[in-house]
């Protein structure tokens, strides 16, 4: 039996549960399987990258595994189809016609909690009607790319792919992890013309993005370039062996063409060099979002609990999902009982995605690095907000204030530090996951006593008379200076 004839019975399995075929991606992972392809083969030859080919993997896997009552894996899913048309001596004709209730039944599951599907990864999409919403009346303004950034673990990818999920074809691609190991564009858009659109390249970069922007300007094509900031410097611009990730920017932005572009990034693109560049500063999910996320994974819901942790994790998604299998594999879905034994603890997963981001900023801007550490010394529960001048006068080793202005600001870019405007001013403040770190890391520093030293100045000049109640509490809290906290 050829490999075609294996496709054509997936698809026919495959659409009896989903009531969808194969997409291009699935159909390409399952060629690759069925030669016995690594999944690092078969990214390269869609393309796209590795770990989304193995999460498309996954979810064929799994759908096969449903249908035909049989664990069905990469390494085997030959011969198990090849025995059950054995045994069961099927006709594709047979397997053509989708199990409507199978999936009307999905969908009226993740309708009535207000949720989407996500087959692709087999999961449900939460919370994110509002930014679907935003993204299609950016798109209706012409915006041709849009960054949607915010800390890490928020969602941003999946919003992309979710919204991308509307175009016939979609152009991963995907920045390495490690600015070293950055591809070079000349690489990515060669690719995007050889296996996706079936056109030669060309040997330079200008002859490929001319070719590009021709294939853009005739068709409806999404975009989705994930994790932009290791290609950032301190400025927000590209670094200096990856700058022509610019001139493929400028042919994206182009209003000519039919292409919509969406970049994730923890961090703000802020190149000088680009012009229609739009930000999407994605939102935290909320507390009833958390809620609806649990009670369709059937965890037994504590409401105290799910505030405290929603407050903790500031309504964090990777925190929620980390949540989620913590729950189901060691507390036998009991919320209760999990935040009993663990609401002073953050999960290591998501504790390692905030101190890389610490890392990060430590090696590419020292000085906000310090001004986030030594923010730590501030009592957040009795002042839930700082002025701007309770940031600069942690400042003080900086004589220039237009330079701590500057600083402030770098943490804001990378939403390291939160943000609002009240009656015409700003205040900022930490997330308590962000500001534990900092704690932790300015205690481990030879500066833990100064820092706190100056805050307490800082309090004490800046409440020059004690008027309310909470004049009384920051001048006593901070007289006494926390160092034993």
């Amino acid at each position: 039996m050829d490999i075609e004839a294996f496709i054509r019975l997936a698809n026919g399995l495959i659409l009896s549960q989903t009531g969808k075929p194969l997409n291009d991606l699935q159909s390409a992972v399952l060629r690759g399987a069925l030669q016995r392809q690594t999944y690092c083969k078969i990214a390269e030859s869609f393309p796209c990258n590795e770990s989304y080919a193995k999460d498309v993997g996954s979810f064929l896997w799994k759908k096969l595994s449903d249908a035909l009552a049989v664990k069905v894996r990469k390494d085997n899913v030959r011969s198990v189809l090849e025995q059950y048309l054995h045994t069961k001596k099927r006709t594709f004709e047979d397997l053509s016609k989708p199990n409507i209730s199978l999936s009307q039944n999905k969908a009226t599951v993740c309708d009535s909690l207000n949720l989407q599907k996500n087959d692709d990864e087999f999961s449900c999409f939460v919370g994110r009607e509002d930014a679907i919403s935003d993204l299609n009346a950016l798109v209706k303004q012409g915006r041709k790319v849009i960054v949607i950034q915010a800390i890490g673990g928020a969602g941003k990818t999946t919003l992309a792919k979710q919204y991308l999920k509307q175009f016939d074809l979609i152009l991963p691609l995907e920045m390495a992890k490690e600015t070293e190991n950055i591809t070079a564009v000349e690489s990515e858009v060669e690719k995007w013309l050889k296996l996706r659109f079936q056109e030669e390249p060309g040997r330079e970069l200008e002859i490929m993005l001319e070719r590009l922007k021709q294939q853009l300007q005739n068709r409806k094509v999404g975009i989705l370039i994930d994790n932009l900031e290791p290609a950032l410097d301190r400025q927000g611009k590209f670094i200096k062996n990856h700058r022509r990730y610019i001139e493929l920017l400028r042919v994206l932005a182009d209003p000519s063409v039919k292409s919509v572009t969406l970049i994730t990034s923890r961090e703000k693109l802020c190149d000088d060099a680009l012009n229609g560049i739009y930000h999407y500063p994605l939102d935290i999910l909320t507390v009833e979002v958390w809620k609806d996320f649990f009670k369709f994974y059937q965890i037994n819901i504590d409401i105290t609990s799910l505030e405290e942790m929603h407050a903790k994790y500031v309504g964090n998604a990777k925190a929620m999902d980390i949540l989620l299998g913590t729950m189901q594999t060691d507390y036998k879905g009991d919320m209760s009982v999990y935040w009993q034994y663990n609401s002073t603890l953050v999960e290591t997963a998501f504790k390692n995605l905030i101190e890389s981001q610490f890392n990060r900023l430590q090696n590419l801007d020292p000085t906000a690095y310090k001004l986030l550490c030594r923010l730590g010394c501030y009592r957040y529960q009795n002042i839930p907000y700082l002025s701007r001048d309770a940031l600069l006068a942690l400042l003080w080793d900086i004589p220039n204030e237009q330079q701590r202005i500057y600083v402030i600001k770098s943490l804001q870019d990378r939403r390291l530090m939160e943000f609002c405007i009240e009656l015409g001013k700003i205040y900022y403040w930490l997330h308590p996951v962000i500001r534990e770190e900092a704690v932790e890391r300015l205690k481990a520093s030879n500066e833990w006593e100064e820092v706190n030293r100056k805050a307490a100045e800082f309090w004490r000049s800046s409440v020059k008379t004690i008027e309310t109640k909470e004049d009384a509490k920051k001048n006593f809290d901070n007289h006494k200076i926390s160092f034993s906290r």
